[in-house]
């Protein structure tokens, strides 16, 4: 099996080295202004997010079994629906930084990660794109 700059696995390699999908999430993250958290047995792709009007931080994250995007906070729980879902996927719904750091590389985003920035494209949109 190839290996080194321009071959990926399960992940991509950045300047040499192998990137996971928890780093591309990081690196995601970041450039959208967010903290993230380790995934877990029910949740993949967990983005913090403080709340607006108190010292609580939420967790936005994918149902593992189903792709589903959801949030922590009380409002989710009870309506399907927050504020915070809504800034979380309209911060990932507009990325393309990745993307474009990535084809400066010459190498391609890892299909686990694109299908994650599409999804939450799509649930931003079903939302109705609340700006």
């Amino acid at each position: 099996m190839a290996t080194g700059p321009g071959f990926y696995v399960t992940g991509m390699i950045v300047e040499g080295r192998m990137e996971s999908h928890r780093e591309w999430v990081e690196i995601i993250a970041k450039q959208i202004g967010s903290g993230v958290e380790p995934d877990n047995a029910g949740y993949i792709n967990r983005f913090c997010i403080p709340s607006s009007s108190g010292k609580a931080t939420y967790l936005v994250s994918q149902r593992r079994t189903s792709g589903e995007w959801c949030c922590s906070c009380r409002g989710w729980i009870t309506h399907r629906r927050c504020k915070h879902l809504q800034e979380i996927l309209r911060r990932l719904s507009a990325h393309t930084a990745l993307e474009d750091a990535a084809l400066e590389k010459g190498s391609a985003v890892p299909d686990d990660v694109v299908k994650m920035l599409a999804s939450a494209r799509s649930a931003f949109d079903v939302l109705g794109g609340i700006k």
